[in-house]
């Protein structure tokens, strides 16, 4: 089937846009950013050392956390704390900082700093520390603890932040898995060792659980002007070959990836882990920020900077059903190696500055253990070329004195969010419920305490403005205002499934009874991940599961919800994994392997790709795919080496690879576990809440029970031997790192979680089952290369590989090369050739009153069933559709839920014939349904319903079933179109003689694919965004 699409139209956003990009030099890196923008380093050494994290106070004095180069564990810096806090300033306002002080120093490892109200909060695991200058000197000569975590493990990811959120409160996150016990603000005692984000109010009070996650380490946070959560971190999803690193959208009460059972086990979920917002591979994501000011043209996509990929990517947000979908890009990029952004955050005039830390950082991090402390970092700044120079970005010549309710109008953010703070007395309320900026008066009045104020958010969910009710829903919930439940349950019925989303959280917050039954009803229909958690969740809050219905999916959930909670076990009795012992290196063993490492480094300028590529692939010369996945290829037992070109230099690749144990990736550490019954050691394959698997070796498994282990430690001995200096040559080992450092996934690849070559970056689809036996092999292959042959068979077969001879019309005395016998067949899965994958169709909430299909097909096989144009997935989701069925045309206009046979019509037999053009179109007036065929009517039917496309991607060339894309269409397909009325005769016929030359126009048109003569590049021509 043809295609190279695609364009369009009014409803469906089809495109990922990648803006024309520019390079800028700034030694020792060559930055590549998009065209308009500038980027200039504004601070470097001897100013900043080693930057990480940034916060600017409103005088513009900017406090960044400075390392001192120690990468020792986080434990080991809590002893022995070195690092720092710096105060720059900009003296002469040019946006190049002058001046650097320390504001604070021996600091353990720090993970995050916030200004707020003349204090400086810095997470520095397992506290977040509060400094204060009380005499004015620019020197911190108070710190207290503000909140302890109570514990810390090697790799300090126990905590990152604190973040402030538009709501006032502090956020901060925890994450692998030392256990924590918190009192919370309801009173409760919370014990817990999985991941979490946690909030509270500037005076500490108030302490909540936002969300629980299996991943090991939450990182940095983002939030939009509604009061809507965005987390980076590492170690989300591990489902497939390049997936690991995520963005995902941190709704309340919600269980997120990984996978990891012993850990999320204890904690009441709704039903699985929730979907990631923007898959990132490993990229090691770490401060993330959703700019306010709309001057770089970015304001409401996030911006995250990626620690490992180099470089700061841009996340474009729309909405999807009651989340968000993303579409990703690169937005800087350097080509040098050392470049590791750690922050990225907004200055008042609605520039970025990016701050890069060096090369100091391994804690945790596979990289050559030769650390880098002598690489120092730098903060740069983006700005966009052109734009307008802000007056007073910071309205340092505004009368703060005497607040105006009309500065939260301003343009300038910061004046905006300064205005929020200084207004919010009670006596502003009547004049902020007048103010013409609706979302921070909203933000204001929140920020007030009493009856009066409670009242007056209140009134904001009658705004028209659904991002004002928004925001107004997110303050009720956290108030838990009883007086807004009526409103709240209301809200419930809205044709808006953000705000039904955020209703629904609201009402479990708040607790009362009376939403039960409308929660209930508002979960009957066919709704999305997270408007389904919010609706559980909020049932399970209000927990008085005895009115809860029968035989009701959301109803039962709640229910194995409060018997998890009820049954919550104190904390595992798992012993903690102590650290690996420090390597005391032998001075000449070093020294041999520096000597060796140099010797082929030397070779490495002529190392070939293709060389290395086929000693990666020989699996008897390698190894490699005995223990690693590239893409499709391999097994899963080492770290993954998809696209590891792009995070990994060819000296670490090198050093990794002759010296295995000096450079141990995180998480594929072998663990010793001793026990009563003697020792046991490998990498843990599964941990759970009673025993724990090790593997010493692919498909070798040795289950632990957990209160059996007396104790557990890491091994500073890696499971890859040191064999490569006796397997290849020093050659074949330069080239082998050449061929890595190639593997590399760029930015749209990696929101997939795999590269090119991975078959499961393009949407599930079930493959194609072929009866009899196929065979093949590559066109051709160079001379001294392996010819390989793929078969598939249901069937014992024998076969006999030859040269051919002189007689081509005798084969018999064709000379046999090699001769196969198989009494074991496989038989493999058959993709098809290519279809064209919409994730983001027409939205499935939207009820069609009138509707058009039409596509031009030639099929190549009238049997069976084949999608043409479809959003449907049977039998769930059931929208709307074309088919070809046994030569009929068949028109599905089903309400977007369960499958009605009743919404099925099709024309009679035989008007369609193979090998042969038809123009196939369908329409529905809301009464009558018609199948045109080659601009007559073929079929006409009666039909009135409720008419949604399903909640499932469209398809040009297949359907859906039960998720996965199947009922291939065999042919060639051209110009289908999808529109919001019902066509005339007339429009049909003109369609019908125009042959399908011209692009339909038009105000009813929705969508149209002018696709061409090219064939598809995957199985799935997969258009996102």
């Amino acid at each position: 089937m043809g295609k190279f699409f695609l364009f369009f139209i009014s409803l469906l956003n089809l495109t990922v846009f990648h803006s024309k990009a520019k390079t800028v030099s700034v030694p020792p890196h060559n930055f590549t950013l998009p065209d308009g923008y500038s980027l200039k380093q504004i601070a470097a050494p001897p100013l900043v050392q080693r930057p990480i994290h940034m916060s600017f106070d409103k005088d513009g004095v900017l406090y960044v956390t400075d390392s001192s180069g120690n990468t020792e564990s986080a434990p080991a810096q809590l002893k022995n704390p070195t690092h720092r806090v710096l105060r720059l300033v900009d003296k002469d306002g040019d946006g190049v900082f002058d001046e650097s002080t320390v504001f604070a120093d021996k600091l353990p490892f720090p993970e995050g700093i916030l200004v707020h109200k003349g204090s400086v909060f810095v997470g520095a695991p397992p506290h977040i520390w509060e400094f204060q200058d009380t005499d004015g000197d620019h020197v911190a000569d108070k710190k207290t603890s503000w909140f302890n975590g109570g514990s810390i493990e090697g790799c300090g990811n126990d905590l990152h932040g604190p973040y402030m959120g538009v709501d006032g409160y502090f956020y901060w996150c925890k994450g692998a898995f030392d256990p924590q016990t918190h009192l919370l603000g309801n009173g409760k005692l919370f014990k817990s060792s999985a991941a979490h984000i946690y909030r509270a109010k500037p005076d500490g009070t108030g302490l909540e659980v936002v969300i629980t996650g299996g991943m090991n380490n939450p990182v940095g946070l983002a939030f939009d002007e509604n009061g809507e959560r965005f987390l980076s971190g590492t170690f989300f999803d591990l489902s497939g070959p390049g997936k690991r690193d995520c963005i995902l959208h941190a709704v309340y009460g919600g269980t997120y990836g990984r996978k990891n059972e012993r850990v999320l086990s204890p904690h009441p979920s709704t039903g699985g882990l929730l979907p990631i917002l923007s898959q990132m591979g490993p990229a090691a994501p770490s401060g993330i920020v959703m700019p306010r000011n709309n001057i770089l043209g970015l304001k409401g996509d996030l911006l995250c900077s990626n620690f490992n990929l180099r470089r700061i990517s841009r996340h474009r947000l729309t909405m999807s059903g009651s989340s968000y979908s993303s579409t990703n890009e690169s937005f800087l990029e350097s080509d040098n190696s050392d470049f590791h952004p750690t922050d990225v955050i907004e200055d008042a005039d609605g520039s970025l500055l990016v701050a890069d830390t060096g090369s100091w950082y391994m804690i945790c991090c596979p990289t050559s253990k030769v650390a880098k402390p002598h690489v120092l970092g730098s903060i740069y700044r983006i700005k966009k070329v052109g734009a307008p120079k802000i007056k007073d970005p910071r309205g340092h010549e505004l009368n703060w004195k005497n607040p105006d309710v009309q500065w939260l109008s301003d343009q300038r953010p910061i004046v905006v969010s300064r205005s929020i703070e200084t207004l919010s007395k009670k006596g502003n309320i009547k004049e902020l419920m007048q103010a013409k900026a609706r979302i921070p008066a909203l933000w204001t009045v929140h920020r007030i305490e009493g009856r009066k104020a409670r009242q007056s958010v209140r009134e904001f969910l009658n705004d028209d403005n659904p991002q004002v009710v928004a925001a107004a829903i997110h303050s009720i919930g956290l108030w838990q205002d009883q007086e807004a439940v009526k409103s709240l349950i209301s809200i419930l019925r809205y044709d808006n499934p953000h705000l039904v989303r955020l209703a629904a959280m609201a009402l479990g917050k708040i607790g009362s009874a009376e939403a039960i039954k409308p929660l209930i009803d508002a979960g009957s229909g066919n709704i999305d991940h997270f408007l389904k958690h919010a609706i559980t969740y909020a049932l399970y809050e209000i927990g008085e599961t005895e009115v809860l219905p029968s035989n009701n999916m959301i109803a039962d959930q709640v229910r194995k919800m409060v018997s998890v909670a009820k049954g919550l076990p104190s904390l595992s009795v798992m012993p903690e994994i102590e650290l690996a012992d420090a390597v005391d290196g032998d001075p000449q063993r070093v020294a041999l392997q520096t000597k060796r490492i140099e010797e082929i480094t030397q070779l490495l300028p002529d190392g070939d790709v293709n060389r290395g590529r086929k000693i990666f692939n020989n699996v008897a010369k390698s190894l490699c795919l005995t223990c690693h996945v590239m893409g499709s290829q391999g097994v899963k037992f080492g770290p993954d080496l998809t696209g590891i070109g792009s995070i990994r230099s060819k000296q670490d690749l090198l050093e990794a690879i002759l010296y295995p144990s000096s450079s141990i990736a995180r998480y594929y550490e072998r663990v010793l576990v001793k026990t009563k019954k003697g020792e046991s050691s490998g990498l843990i394959l599964k941990d759970t809440r009673n025993e724990m698997t090790l593997s010493n070796a692919p498909g070798v498994q040795q289950s632990v029970p957990i209160k059996e282990i007396k104790s557990a430690k890491y091994s500073n001995v890696s499971l890859m031997p040191e064999v490569f200096n006796d397997l290849l040559k020093p050659q074949e080992i330069a080239d082998l790192v050449v061929y890595l450092t190639t593997e590399k996934v760029s930015t749209d690849q990696l929101s997939k979680g795999s590269d090119k070559k991975d078959n499961t970056s393009i949407p599930p689809h079930i493959p194609v089952d072929l009866p009899g036996l196929h065979a093949y092999s590559q066109k051709s292959v160079s001379a001294g290369d392996e010819i390989g042959f793929r078969v598939s068979s249901k069937v014992p077969y024998k076969m006999s590989i030859v040269r051919l001879g002189k007689d081509p019309e005798n084969r018999d005395n064709d000379p046999v090369l090699k001769t196969f016998e198989v009494d074991e067949p496989v038989a493999q899965p058959i993709h098809p050739g290519s279809y064209v994958h919409v994730s983001k169709g027409l939205p499935h909430s939207r009820r069609l009153s009138q509707f058009t299909m039409e596509c031009w097909i030639r099929p190549f096989n009238l049997s069976g069933w084949q999608g043409l144009v479809t959003q449907h997935d049977y039998p769930k989701k059931s929208g709307v559709g074309l088919f070809l069925q046994n030569g009929s045309i068949e028109f599905l206009t089903g309400s977007g839920g369960e499958f009605d046979a009743s919404s099925m019509h099709q024309t009679p037999a035989g008007l369609i014939k193979a090998q042969t053009w038809h123009h196939v179109l369908a329409t529905w007036d809301g009464k009558i349904k018609k199948i045109y065929i080659d601009g007559k009517v073929a079929a006409e039917f009666p039909f009135v319903g409720v008419v949604r496309p399903g909640q499932t991607p469209l398809r040009i060339g297949a359907y859906g079933s039960e998720g996965l894309a199947s009922n291939f269409y065999n042919g060639d397909i051209a110009m289908p179109a999808l529109y919001g009325m019902a066509l005339n005769e007339n429009q049909v016929k003109s369609r019908y003689q125009d042959r399908g030359l011209t692009i339909p126009n038009g105000n009813s048109l929705l969508a149209c694919w002018p696709l061409s003569e090219e064939k598809g590049q995957t199985v799935a021509d997969s258009v996102t965004g």
